[in-house]
């Protein structure tokens, strides 16, 4: 047989023995093998069919090679999940001779045969270091390169010239580069492990964390191992152990993605999460899913992974020399066997116990971190974590201990000091019931982080608050700095979610566990009030905000006697706004703001008042006729602006602005003199990001949905719409959009666009249903629904005293409104009120509606077939 039938042997063997083994490998990683375990199998395989490729090909050359093969990158850390990439590197001396690169060609042309996809360099030793020292990419996957076959020789040679020119010569600066490389990366994954979907590569906490200690270890220490740093004080042993089983663990599920999806895959992605969670053997308990209790061990391993990462880091930054013992002569010192150096509160004697006499001093280490906004040293934070066993029930039952913990929160950088305790145990230890919530997921696509992560972010988003630059936000900013007592709303902040641990109802059942927390920190009785209110009622303002009618007297009536006072209110609108924007990004929104501003405005109006009336109804309607004569002088005549009032419901004027109704009537003007149908006019509102449309024609069945149907088609996001009707059949529909980037519509091309098509729909030339559908077509193969969204329909004639409330709850869709508005308007309802919101891919719908005769749709027969017939059409 000659050397091309015995390649073709090879091809063939080769492919059954990668198969095989793979197969293996596979059933050892079933049967619960660890993550380097695999890893290094998989590493293994690899290296054996290279370097057969690589014999191959020079029996088949028939001269002397002195080529070194290398396998570089996470191949050469022999850390190869199944689907990794595989990076080798053809080493040799000087300038390669046409044999050997007949070899390098033969080598990857036989991998290639045998289905084995690699990536390849071919690089003399100069001309490495010389790209090492120019590309920090290049220079990290060289430093983890391993000899394969070939020339130990020019291996050896290499080696000892990269750590000399490299690695001795470079150290300082491969060290800032790599810090400020992990900087740059954990500023795309916000700086936290606790995300929804986190990549176990990349993000904090994440297999890169661990690959960075490593390369700092090995630029900093003479150990080429962090293991040989234990014994000499660098690391603690228990630390270093918690630290590999967590990269075991966190590598263990990188493999079970890569089995999972049968590709490269590094995004922990919502909907593979529960298939991960049941393929590693897990199962629910008690009310959470399998899901999130895999979620929760996964945020424990890669917190290990983050804080021992900063640990390495923080250490590798300390400087030395003169430069050191300069800024050592500027230390502050703080009594207790404390100081500060460098932003830093540090142990004058690392070996000093001083927390076993006074436990208390714990928290005031903390205080003291939140009033000048400091760290903790490293040797700080080892000797906290050793003392959490102080923390016991007589420590969290001591009225001194509560008020050093309260003290904690009246300092500016309350949420920084809160953290740090959170990073140690101490505030899980000091607050059982929110240890309970730590690393708890919430399997949604709405909230982005971990609950314990989200109430901490909530009060650094309050916190953050008088720095703003953003023109919305400083009224919001004044509240907050005149605030008397801030703490009260931190302190809410920070255990506003402990219910959602124990499943359902979270804010009711919340409110019951922090009764019992406030009655251990031994906290005044009107602190407690405040606190138990604005937990119990945290969801209350933005849901009154966006689902009902804040310009219903009942409305402001029922929330203001929630609230009872001015402080209870600022406190919840506050507390609201840091509970969205630390929600995710894009959850806070300029339109949200403006509702809740509206919101809080009309009931701080109403307890200023109380249920005075300032004016009577006549007086009222007197004053707004004055008004709109001043606004329409030398436009409409006083009879006309009569006329105008007496015809539309008595609801538009109460809640209808005097700038709305000059619109209104000036546009009905309009109609009556041109007999054009419909007739459109906008306004922008660049500050919040929206623009206002309204549309005045005769009324017709449907035009509402007709509307919503046009908007769709054209990528228009409808936000919220208010409909009257006058006596005399003209409707009046005003409508708040925006772009799908939450922008006004500024394109005068887009408005012609939206004018045609709505004037050939309402002459029944086109029916909407075409124009959604194709609108649908297009973009159905763009959409992504990463999860499914129940569809629930609620009916409730309690919430008004004119309308019957309709919500839905479904999957946002492309023309959802108009699939809804269209099935109303065919049952014969009259939509007075829509408010528009969605939470990711979850669309909340709010609609006041009522009968063909102006009346609340009493009948339990029919609200059930709105109900059957509204489920029918979304499913």
């Amino acid at each position: 047989m000659g050397f091309a039938g015995e390649r073709m042997e090879y091809i063939g063997f080769l492919r059954d023995f990668i198969r095989q083994e793979r197969d293996k490998i596979r059933d050892k990683h079933q049967q619960g093998a660890g993550g380097k375990e695999i890893a290094n199998d998989y590493s293994l395989l690899v290296d054996k069919v290279i370097e057969k490729a690589f014999e191959l090909a020079i029996v088949s050359s028939e001269k002397p090679s002195n080529l070194a093969l290398v396998a570089i990158g996470g191949y050469g850390r022999a850390e190869l999940s199944p689907y990794s990439d595989v990076d080798i590197l053809f080493l040799h001396a000087k300038k390669i001779p046409p044999w050997e690169q007949e070899v390098i060609h033969q080598t990857l042309c036989f991998l290639w045969d045998v289905k084995l996809q690699v990536g390849h360099s071919s690089r003399s030793i100069s001309n490495c270091i010389e790209m090492a020292r120019g590309d920090l990419t290049i220079k990290t996957s060289l430093l983890e390169a391993r000899y394969l076959l070939g020339s130990k020789e020019v291996f050896a040679e290499f080696y000892k010239t990269f750590q000399r020119e490299i690695i001795e010569k470079g150290a300082r600066d491969f060290i800032k580069q790599k810090i400020e490389e992990r900087n740059q990366r954990y500023a795309l994954y916000d700086t936290s492990a606790n995300l929804l979907e986190p990549n176990v590569k990349e993000s904090p906490g994440g297999l890169r964390d661990y690959h960075t200690v490593c390369w700092l270890v090995r630029g900093r220490y003479p150990s080429d191992t962090m293991e040989g740093l234990s014994p000499a004080g660098t690391l603690f042993s228990e630390e270093l152990e918690a630290f590999n089983k967590a990269y075991d663990f966190i590598l263990r599920v990188r493999n079970e993605m890569h089995l999972t999806s049968q590709k490269k895959s590094d995004v922990l992605a919502l909907q593979i999460q529960d298939k991960i969670a049941n393929n590693l053997g897990y199962c629910p308990t008690g009310h959470f899913t399998r899901a999130e209790t895999f979620m929760k061990d996964y945020y424990i391993q890669a917190n290990i992974v983050k804080k021992f990462s900063s640990t390495i880091i923080n250490r590798c930054q300390e400087e030395r020399g003169l430069r050191k013992m300069f800024s050592y002569l500027a230390k502050k010192e703080l009594g207790h066997g404390l100081y500060v150096w460098e932003k830093e509160i540090r142990l004058k004697k690392p070996t000093d116990n001083i927390f076993q006499e006074n436990p208390w001093l714990i928290l005031e280490v903390f205080a003291l971190a939140g009033r000048e906004n400091l760290s903790l040293s490293e040797e700080l934070k080892q000797l906290i974590k050793s003392h959490l066993y102080l923390i016991g029930d007589n420590f969290r039952e001591d009225r001194e201990i509560a008020q050093k913990f309260f003290a904690i929160l009246k300092e500016k950088k309350a949420g920084k000091a809160l953290r740090q305790m959170h990073e140690l145990g101490l505030l899980g230890q000091y607050i059982p019931e929110f240890g309970e919530i730590t690393c708890l997921i919430q399997h949604d696509l709405y909230h982005k982080y971990t609950i314990d992560e989200h109430c901490l972010r909530a009060i650094e988003c309050l916190e953050e608050l008088p720095n703003t630059e953003t023109a919305e936000l400083k009224g919001l900013a004044q509240i907050y700095q005149n605030l008397s007592h801030p703490e009260i709303t931190k302190l809410a902040l920070l255990l506003h979610d402990l219910g959602k641990s124990q499943g359902p109802n979270h804010a009711e059942i919340g409110a019951l566990m922090v009764r019992n927390i406030l009655k251990r920190l031994c906290l005044p009785e009107i602190v407690k009030e405040k606190v138990e209110l604005l937990v119990h009622h945290h969801i209350l303002m933005n849901h009154t905000a966006q689902r009902r009618d804040v310009h219903d007297k009942e409305v402001i009536k029922q929330f203001s006697e929630v609230v009872k006072d001015t402080d209870n209110l600022q406190r919840l609108y506050l507390l609201t706004y840091a509970d969205l924007k630390a929600v995710g990004p894009g959850v806070w929104t300029v339109w949200k703001g403006a509702l809740l501003w509206e919101l809080y405005h009309k009931t701080r109006d109403y307890l200023s008042k109380g249920d005075e009336e300032v004016i009577s109804g006549e007086e009222f309607l007197e004053r707004l006729k004055q008004e709109l004569l001043e606004d329409l002088i030398d436009e409409v005549e006083p009879e006309g602006i009569e006329s105008h009032l007496e015809r539309m419901p008595y609801k538009y004027i109460l809640s209808t602005s005097v700038e709305k109704i000059a619109g209104h009537i000036r546009l009905i003007e309009a109609l009556r003199q041109r007999h054009e149908e419909p007739l459109l006019s906008y306004q922008h509102n660049t500050q919040i990001g929206y623009t206002e449309i309204m549309v005045c024609t005769h009324d017709k069945p449907g035009i509402f949905s007709q509307i919503a149907g046009v908007l769709a088609s054209k990528d228009v996001n409808i936000l919220g719409a208010q409909i009257y009707t006058g006596k005399d059949g003209i409707a009046i529909d005003t409508l708040q959009v925006a772009t799908l980037q939450e922008q006004p519509l500024l394109e005068e091309d887009l408005w012609q666009a939206i004018r045609l098509e709505l004037d050939a729909i309402l002459r029944e030339e086109k029916k909407v249903e075409d124009l959604v559908n194709k609108r649908k077509k297009v973009l159905s193969p763009l959409t992504d629904k990463k999860i499914s969204v129940p569809t629930v329909v609620k009916l409730d004639n309690r919430l008004s005293d004119t309308h019957t409330v309709i919500e839905v709850f479904t999957q946002d869709r492309l023309g959802l409104l108009f699939d809804i508005t269209n099935t109303l308007y065919k049952l014969g309802i009259d939509i007075y009120l829509a408010k528009i919101s969605t939470e990711l891919q979850k669309a909340i719908d709010v609609f006041y509606v009522t009968n063909l005769a102006g009346e609340k749709i009493m009948d339990e027969g029919e609200l059930s077939n709105i109900k059957e017939t509204l489920l029918e059409v979304l499913s």
